[in-house]
């Protein structure tokens, strides 16, 4: 290795993204049946998932069990839109609104 480059490596800083915003949890019960009905299939899918032998196979099952999970935080977050305090009735709001909240 050159000096050059153990400079250039050595001047590298990585960039450290921003922390998160942290966000209280959706408590076990106050969350919508369907959303932990949707946690439970994804769970089941996972174990599934883990135990097959055919890699197409293995990806669709994970894959699947990801989407149940991603709608299972789209009705926790639904409904935890609609119950906030002064929030009147209006029609439904899309993912992209419901996720930065």
């Amino acid at each position: 290795m050159t000096m050059s480059a153990r400079l250039n490596q050595s001047a590298y800083q990585p960039e450290i993204p921003e922390p998160p915003v942290r966000r209280a949890p959706v408590r076990w019960s106050s969350a919508p049946r369907g959303a932990l009905d949707l946690l439970g299939q994804a769970r089941r899918g996972l174990t599934e998932a883990a135990v097959t032998r055919d890699p197409a196979e293995r990806y669709a099952t994970a894959h699947l069990a990801a989407l149940r999970v991603a709608a299972a935080v789209l009705a926790a977050r639904a409904k935890a839109d609609e119950q906030r305090p002064g929030r009147r009735r209006r029609a439904p709001r899309s993912a992209w609104e419901l996720l930065p909240r």
